[in-house]
């Protein structure tokens, strides 16, 4: 038969532990569960229009599909949920940002849709650059000098940097392995931008911990967050800045 896995040690405790125990008890697993969590998310955050605007920064409010797992296993079709939600007529006035050029109410699915085109595209990167997940695409950017230490990224790791934003997402993603997107970005640029530690070690530990994990994906916007991508950055997000707008609590 199949050997026993190795339980996986906390990062914050020096004792055994089941990795798994948080994540099989935050996620209901299947097809049934996932549809359920897709007309959730379609009737609740995306209908009345939040995920156009700043609610979908929100880290202490379920305003993301929190889908992606059940895309990544298999569970639930991209293509179903991009159907279903193309076929949203709802309007909005909410906004990321201020649009002269087309002010007023805009399609309430629109940045949602958009997700599911830069997941195609990063796929079509993977494929014409095999080596994302390891080299920098803009091949300059191999030689860049990386002051951070391993104790660093070790405390960013465990959830441990002093940045209670920063924190409390990275112990989200060891506890059930997901984080919404913009804590995402916010970690990363920490990691990247703060900490002077290469996206490479930002990658591999998306890729060892978060149940989405997608090398595509990942390492199509670790690159960016890198400054070597295709997309390079022009904008940086302060840890502490970032809380007052989506955990102002």
């Amino acid at each position: 038969g199949f050997a026993v896995p190795p339980r996986q040690s906390s990062p914050c405790s020096t004792v055994g532990s089941d990795w798994a125990a948080g994540i099989r008890q935050h996620w209901r697993f299947g097809e049934a569960a996932a549809l359920t969590r897709m007309e959730k998310f379609l009737g609740e955050v995306l209908a009345p229009g939040d995920f156009e605007g700043r609610k979908r920064l929100r880290a202490d409010q379920q305003n993301t599909s929190e889908l992606s797992p059940y895309i990544r296993f298999g569970e639930l079709s991209a293509r179903t949920v991009y159907w279903a939600a193309k076929q949203r007529k709802e309007r909005t006035d909410q906004k990321l940002f201020e649009d002269p050029i087309y002010p007023g109410h805009g399609r309430a699915n629109a940045t949602f849709l958009r997700r599911f085109v830069w997941r195609d595209l990063a796929y079509w990167f993977l494929l014409e650059f095999p080596t994302l997940p390891c080299r920098s695409m803009r091949i300059q950017y191999e030689s860049e000098v990386w002051v951070g230490t391993r104790q660093q990224l070790r405390r960013w790791q465990r959830g441990d940097t002093g940045f209670p934003l920063v924190d409390a997402a990275m112990r989200q993603l060891w506890a059930v392995g997901w984080m919404p997107n913009y804590m995402r970005h916010i970690v990363a640029q920490t990691l990247i931008e703060y900490l002077d530690i290469t996206w490479k070690e930002g990658f591999k530990w998306f890729d060892w911990t978060l149940v989405d994990a997608d090398v595509a994906i990942n390492s199509f916007l670790w690159q960016n967050g890198g400054h070597s991508g295709p997309d390079q950055w022009e904008f940086v997000l302060h840890p502490v800045h970032a809380a007052k707008s989506c955990d102002p609590e």
